[in-house]
């Protein structure tokens, strides 16, 4: 079963299938319902400090489990990180034991009820 995701840049994205890590989908011609905004930075950087306090895990245990550096953890948490790659959110959102469906899903919550979910 294909799901439809809204990329940080405002993109729809089919995914047809998550493996090992690498997310395969292609760019979707059907329309969100919702309007194409870019993602707000600073609710994206709420769920993932939330999520990284929640798990218990610093800021410098999440930038290795990612691969990247802890600058990076830093201004992602921070929302000084203004355009961040897809790929670098699903890392860091994959060492804190979420998918970047997870993430997407979160962030659409917040953005109806304005409730971060936990």
């Amino acid at each position: 079963m294909a799901r439809y995701m809204r990329t940080p840049d405002g993109y729809t994205v089919k995914i047809t299938m998550i493996t090992e890590g690498r997310i395969d989908g292609e760019l979707a011609t059907r329309p969100f319902t919702r309007t194409h905004t870019p993602l707000d930075i600073t609710t994206l950087a709420k769920i993932l400090t939330i999520a990284r306090t929640s798990s218990g895990l610093t800021q410098e245990q999440v930038a290795d489990y990612a691969g990247v550096s802890l600058q990076y953890v830093c201004e992602l948490e921070s929302g000084k990180r203004r355009n961040p790659k897809l790929l670098d959110v699903q890392s860091v959102a994959g060492a804190l034991g979420l998918s970047l469906i997870d993430v997407f899903e979160r962030i659409s919550v917040y953005e109806t009820s304005n409730d971060l979910v936990k």
